[in-house]
């Protein structure tokens, strides 16, 4: 009996221990972090099988719409028209965000917008699902609308957690701000709900202005968007060369 007290009284520490190996073994997790590799935290039985650093954009509708993108070299910067027309696909670098131009807009000619595109980082959560399938974003005559009123639009693309999922719905799901109650932010609403894979925001602003300083300068620009050369590049300097985003760099959920 003198020797089983002890263990005894150890048990509890032992189960907090093992409590506290658990909790850092998943804690700093969350789909906008630039610290890829928290998602190989654990034991291997937990560890992400799928290592994906890319994310297949499907640019849905409107059918007709060129997609193009800012382009360079580091030093000098230009955008890139049309290179998808959509529908249309490319592989985006995770951890980035991108400057796009969207022209030929179907129904409302002249306009041409310069979106960006948070492509966030495979968590373990939505590895499984990047590596399968291609996110699709779609552009709605209401957007346009509504930058075009004036209004500042945020499209969150995530995959719900299975108790925000429809049971005969399987994929991802679309939040856009402007149809979201006042007040509700919905970056967090979607991280609320499932893993954040794609974050598109738009607005009204003409960074191609003639005879006008650039609104952004250049070593902001650098931290904060990603480069791609244009499609037509040869071999694989096509690919996105993208830039971990740390302005919105937090724990990374699991």
């Amino acid at each position: 009996m003198r020797r089983v007290v002890p263990l005894l009284a150890a048990a509890p520490l032992l189960f907090s221990l093992g409590c506290l190996t658990q909790k850092q073994a998943t804690v700093g997790h969350h789909p906008i972090s630039g610290v890829i590799q928290t998602a190989f935290h654990g034991t291997a039985g937990q560890q992400r099988r799928f290592p994906v650093e890319r994310t297949q954009v499907y640019f849905v509708a409107p059918e007709g719409m060129k997609v193009g993108w800012q382009v360079g070299d580091g030093q000098t910067k230009a955008f890139a028209e049309g290179q998808i027309t959509v529908p249309g696909r490319f592989n985006f670098e995770q951890g980035a965000v991108y400057r796009l131009k969207l022209t030929d807009i179907p129904g409302h000619e002249g306009l041409e917008l310069y979106p960006t595109l948070e492509v966030a980082p495979a968590a373990p959560s939505s590895a499984a699902y990047l590596a399968h399938n291609a996110v699709p974003i779609e552009f709605t005559d209401e957007d346009f609308d509504q930058v075009r009123a004036g209004n500042y639009v945020t499209k969150v693309i995530y995959l719900p957690d299975p108790e925000y999922q429809e049971l005969a719905i399987a994929g991802v799901e679309t939040l856009v701000s402007t149809r979201l109650a006042p007040g509700v932010d919905p970056i967090a609403e979607a991280d609320r709900r499932g893993t954040i894979l794609v974050i598109v925001r738009m607005g009204s602003i003409d960074l191609e202005l003639p005879h006008a300083a650039p609104v952004y300068g250049d070593q902001a620009d650098n931290d904060a968007h990603g480069l791609i050369l244009p499609i037509s590049a040869e071999g694989k300097d096509a690919q996105p060369k993208g830039k971990v985003n740390a302005a919105t760099a937090t724990t990374r959920k699991q």
